[in-house]
């Protein structure tokens, strides 16, 4: 007696596609939700004057998956300046990224190093909580990841 197959090799290939999407769409939500955070831990730092308000508008970041921008923070502050350079300047350095995933967060401003420089604090806090953050976010995706195979 044989054993017929109550599925199609296409259903295989369906199933597998949602899982992929699943498993990229949680990705992208986790490093969302750390841009955001890391984006407002920056922004809302009162270490220097930011008289224009152009050095905190360029402030924010944008997640790249295989080497497309999936989501774009929207620029935002009272330095209409700083809001288009941070947009531009995000988006020149992101070509660099055609692999896997990535969480890039920018202060646009070309004097935002010299600000760092003089020991006021623009975006290294905001680097050190991503940094810490991430392999926190890796154990939530994983987690989630283990889920979906149930």
């Amino acid at each position: 007696m044989a054993i017929k197959a109550g599925f199609t090799r296409q259903d295989i290939a369906n199933r597998l596609n949602q899982f992929h999407d699943n498993v990229e769409k949680t990705i992208i939500s986790h490093l969302i939700l750390l841009g955001e955070k890391s984006v407002n831990l920056a922004k809302n730092l009162n270490t220097y004057k930011d008289r224009t308000g152009n050095l905190r508008a360029s402030i924010g970041y944008i997640v790249i998956a295989r080497g497309k921008i999936v989501h774009t923070f929207n620029f935002k502050g009272k330095g209409q300046e700083g809001q288009s350079i941070g947009e531009a300047y995000i988006r020149k350095i992101s070509g660099g990224y055609t692999n896997g995933y990535a969480l890039i967060v920018v202060a646009g401003m070309q004097y935002a190093a010299a600000v760092e420089a003089k020991g006021y604090d623009v975006l290294t806090s905001a680097e050190i909580f991503a940094e810490k953050e991430l392999p926190k976010l890796m154990i939530e995706i994983k987690k989630a990841l283990n889920k979906m195979k149930k």
